[in-house]
């Protein structure tokens, strides 16, 4: 759910190295650089000082680790507290509008609410 630059952003926080952030989220360390250097120019601010060593962050870099984790916190919280309403729906209709909802609203519904549950009953006229 949330952007992928912020695990990034604290390995390499954490590393104090592009390469061996790189090493352990399994992606190349040209791909870790570009993406800190999209992400310092999306937010406008330097995180990090680069030097021969590695890197070392700038007080914005220390403040956007506190944001980054509560971010990533927040974002995992909203996912398992909105797996709580997964939705079970059973429609049920006569055979004409049987066949619109089958074949139109429900695949429509379903493309929107992925996680719902959804059955359809026939039924007939008496019921």
């Amino acid at each position: 759910m949330y952007n992928s630059e912020l695990d990034t952003f604290l390995a390499v926080a954490e590393a104090g190295s592009f390469s061996k952030a790189a090493k352990k989220l399994y992606i190349s360390t040209p791909a870790v650089v570009q993406q800190m250097n999209l992400l310092e120019k999306r937010l406008n601010v330097q995180l990090f000082v680069r030097n021969t060593h590695g890197v070392t962050l700038t007080p914005a870099g220390i403040k956007f680790i506190q944001w980054s984790r509560q971010i990533i916190f927040d974002c995992q919280q909203a996912e398992k507290e909105l797996g709580k309403y997964q939705q079970k729906i059973v429609f049920a209709s006569g055979y004409l509008n049987g066949q619109t909802l089958s074949s139109r609203l429900i695949p429509q519904f379903q493309k929107n609410h992925p996680k719902a549950q959804i059955s359809f009953r026939e039924i007939n006229d008496y019921q």
